[in-house]
């Protein structure tokens, strides 16, 4: 179950298209990181941008190097 969670929360971390179809673009109200990348690009902030970029890769990273040790947890458990 908290694998399955964790990969939906790395899928959200790279939405982009539905965030902006949907929600529209509000800035400081539906701000996602994946947006706020994809301004930053727009308005030539690319240093700021590259930073995001990192934190969003570090984020999901992590994410899924716990879901890899829940599921070797599970294995052993077995």
């Amino acid at each position: 179950m908290l694998s399955g969670i964790l990969l939906s929360f790395c899928r959200a971390l790279g939405e982009f298209g539905a965030t902006l179809m949907v929600a529209g673009y509000i800035q400081n109200k539906t701000d996602t990181i994946s947006t706020s990348i994809y301004f930053l690009i727009q308005d030539g902030r690319t240093q700021m941008a590259v930073y995001l970029a990192v934190v969003n890769l570090f984020i999901g990273l992590v994410a899924l190097l716990v879901i890899q040790l829940l599921g070797k947890k599970d294995v052993i458990n077995k």
